[in-house]
């Protein structure tokens, strides 16, 4: 069974600061554009999973493996440390 959690529709700005130091709002329109497209069917999501985890860094991925809990089954509760 595979476990997966629904697409947000909500929009919500990431708040990112300038070189003054003032608070500013980032658009993400391709963010947007692609999570529509793939909400609509207009993209497989199996072929942006695997262009995202191959356009990543190995930190990248290691890192979202660790924030959202994806672990390894073969080893249990560990991110495939020192493989």
């Amino acid at each position: 069974m595979v476990v997966g959690f629904a697409i947000p529709t909500l929009r919500l700005p990431i708040s990112l600061y300038n070189q003054q130091g003032d608070e500013e709002e980032m658009v993400r329109k391709y963010t947007d554009k692609l999570i529509d497209m793939l909400s609509e069917g207009l993209v497989r999501k199996d072929y942006v999973i695997i262009a995202c985890l191959k356009y990543m860094s190995e930190d990248d991925v290691k890192d979202m493996m660790e924030k959202s809990e994806i672990v390894c089954p073969c080893h249990g509760n560990s991110y495939c440390e020192g493989e």
